[in-house]
């Protein structure tokens, strides 16, 4: 819950406004440590922007992810694109 409304406060002061229609969404995860999978980091992320870049999560047609380590600085940098 505390991740999901950090997400969307991040959007909400960025002005971001839901994408209507098919999306590809661009991940890069930078983690602090060699721990945690990048596929539960994209389910919550993912679920997250919700409402806040897209509508709804069936709008993802792609995803693109990469995994880097940064322990001074851990975060997800997100791009979500319009498909059409």
């Amino acid at each position: 819950m505390a991740f999901r409304h950090a997400v969307r406060m991040i959007a909400m002061v960025q002005a971001v406004t839901p994408v209507t229609g098919p999306v590809a969404v661009f991940l890069d995860v930078y983690r602090p440590r060699r721990r945690g999978d990048l596929d539960n980091i994209l389910k919550a992320t993912l679920d997250a922007l919700q409402g806040a870049a897209y509508h709804d999560d069936q709008q993802v047609e792609q995803i693109h992810a990469q995994r880097y380590e940064d322990k001074r600085a851990p975060r997800v940098e997100v791009s979500v694109v319009p498909l059409t």
